[in-house]
């Protein structure tokens, strides 16, 4: 879900704006009727994707000719 305000709003109401992002509305910042900036929630740790867990230490060493 996504809420669009204007900036000025967003100055005045911040905190609200900010509750609904943690709850999982995307907030949709304006200027002039062009988006201008996303307020997102971040995932927690125990959230996270595997996407972490799939690099190591040595993913961008050179792989030898014989693969």
């Amino acid at each position: 879900m996504e809420k669009k305000v204007q900036i000025d709003e967003m100055q005045s109401r911040f905190q609200e704006f900010l509750r609904m992002a943690l709850s999982g509305t995307d907030i949709i910042i304006m200027s002039n009727q062009k988006a201008i900036a996303r307020l997102i929630r971040i995932e927690s740790e125990d959230e996270s994707t595997d996407q972490d867990k799939w690099t190591t230490d040595d993913f961008d060493i050179q792989l030898s000719d014989e693969l």
